[in-house]
């Protein structure tokens, strides 16, 4: 009677013990490269929202671009023994170090729309850059299907992401500049996707240019707003056709005055949607591919209203409002 007494105990204490683990509250630990004043802010407010929607709690930490800062804010977070930390990483191949001492702490880690390279992450969760540059090149073929002369600016060469996307591009065009319809005049990287470098290299492109240049294959808005600030300074505004990805506000005004040719939403809300239910079911090697993979939406003057009106990414006034911000760096 004793020992049956002794076991029921024992079982009872194991249920107890696992019933407050499956009712502990989850801990999130989100590591951002940058934040204010950039449109990471929205990222941050919706992880925010989705977490206390789903009843975890969440630390955001902000390293304003300073990889050590980065480094220390997840040693922070480790300590504090979160469950699963977010990250975007300030260099994608250092960040593999966090990765580590996650991993040596029993922390699972997700990288948020870049990926960490040479590390054994959980999960990698971010929109496809195969499918962002198809987009992109085959807008340039749509609208020159005979000749054109092209400058490519690309994203930072260290992102994973313009990586991608600069493979995509060559792969689209190989075959009209084979066959010499096509003809790249310039193309480059652009350190942290920064528009202000982006409108120096490409004021110095055009310059060293002898011919006319019909295409400016942007990978993001950033690039085509410093472009666009160049083209509009020598009174070529509209008159080059510019890409771009990420539906900035100013990018989405540009394509309503004809000063660019498209830009690429990303459903952040979607994104991060999927990522909760991860985190929440715990069910990481479930997981197909250890990704999560969104695709982005293209976006030109025929649908911007229902992609972005219609989604509440800006509102009607906001959209339609003539002030262009190129101008301000």
């Amino acid at each position: 009677m004793y020992k049956k007494m002794r076991y029921f105990i024992l079982l009872s204490i194991i249920f107890l013990l696992s019933c407050g683990e499956d009712n502990k509250q989850i801990q999130i630990g989100l590591l951002l490269h940058k934040l204010e004043g950039t449109a990471w802010e929205k990222d941050a407010r919706i992880f925010k929202e989705k977490a206390h929607n789903a009843g975890a709690k969440i630390i955001i930490k902000n390293a304003n671009g300073n990889e050590v800062l980065q480094n220390e804010q997840a040693i922070e977070l480790i300590n504090k023994g979160v469950d699963v930390l977010i990250i975007t990483a300030v260099n994608t191949n250092n960040a593999a170090a966090i990765v580590r001492k996650a991993k040596r702490n029993n922390i699972k880690v997700i990288a948020y729309r870049r990926n960490i390279k040479n590390s054994n992450i959980d999960c990698f969760a971010g929109f496809d850059s195969k499918k962002a540059g198809s987009l992109q090149a085959n807008y340039i073929k749509n609208n020159f299907p005979d000749k054109a002369n092209i400058i490519i600016l690309e994203g930072d060469r260290n992102d994973e992401n313009a990586e991608i996307i600069s493979l995509q591009h060559d792969y689209e065009l190989k075959q009209k500049v084979k066959n010499g319809s096509y003809k790249i005049v310039y193309k480059t990287f652009i350190e942290n996707w920064s528009k202000t470098d982006a409108y120096f290299e490409f004021a110095k492109a055009f310059q060293f240019c002898n011919e006319k240049i019909d295409a400016v294959l942007c990978a993001n808005d950033a690039l085509a707003t410093g472009v666009s600030k160049y083209l509009e300074q020598i009174g070529l505004s509209g008159k080059v056709l510019l890409t771009g990805m990420d539906a900035h506000l100013t990018a989405c005004q540009r394509i309503i005055n004809n000063q660019q040719g498209m830009t690429l939403y990303k459903p952040i809300d979607k994104l991060i949607d999927q990522i909760m239910r991860l985190v929440v079911s715990k069910s990481y090697e479930n997981n197909d591919k250890k990704q999560i993979l969104i695709d982005p939406v293209f976006v030109s003057k025929e649908n911007i209203d229902k992609v972005i009106i219609d989604n509440r990414v800006y509102s009607k006034k906001e959209l339609y409002s003539s002030g262009i911000q190129n101008s301000s760096y």
